[in-house]
């Protein structure tokens, strides 16, 4: 006898039919009947008389229902005790990135955390670069990933992934014969890509 056997007789119990039952229980009134056919044999005794009016409970039906009850609400306690606990043991770890960077973070290294780090629930929020800085001082968040320049003495950092970035022109464009491009050569140009530097 499982606890879902004995929601189910519960739930009879409550809507006085199988039809109806089965229904609140999003499951077939076959299956619901065949769930309890299988309690009355695990138990012995039948618990409902099945009668033109409907399903009576029986005395053992009676006596069931009595201490069912208190086993369902005895596991609902346990089992929200059980999750609070685990909540409790669980942290948070707040991580601040700037628009679009996210993108760039490998999903194998957020999956592999999550798999050595099973209690530790990575909330990630999205910033400009210069918010997610504040974000970090304030205490907003715990850890940070940003693009570009950042006030080096404010900060313990690791560089952690380097990428070239290529600017894309007209042929015709200033830049077109350049090697090498600033960021403030671009200042003044309209761009279309996953940063927005300020």
């Amino acid at each position: 006898m499982d606890i879902k056997i004995l929601r189910y007789f519960l739930q009879i119990c409550k809507d006085g039919s199988f039809s109806k039952a089965a229904k609140n229980l999003y499951i077939s009134q076959q299956g619901l009947s065949k769930s309890i056919s299988n309690l009355e044999k695990e138990i012995g005794v039948p618990v409902f008389n099945r009668t033109s009016k409907g399903n009576e409970l029986t005395e053992y039906g009676e006596y069931l229902k009595n201490k069912a009850s208190t086993i369902v609400y005895q596991f609902d306690i346990l089992t929200e005790g059980i999750n609070e606990i685990k909540q409790k043991n669980k942290k948070f770890l707040n991580i601040g990135v700037p628009f679009g960077v996210i993108n760039s973070l490998s999903f194998d290294l957020i999956n592999e955390f999550n798999k050595i780090y099973p209690d530790i629930i990575l909330n990630i929020k999205e910033y400009t670069d210069s918010k997610c800085e504040e974000a970090i001082l304030n205490g907003d968040v715990d850890l940070g990933f940003v693009i570009a320049h950042f006030d080096k003495n404010k900060f313990d950092y690791k560089l952690i992934k380097h990428e070239k970035l290529y600017a894309i022109v007209n042929k015709n464009h200033k830049l077109a014969n350049h090697d090498f491009i600033d960021f403030l050569d671009l200042k003044n140009d309209l761009m279309i890509g996953y940063f927005v530097l300020s």
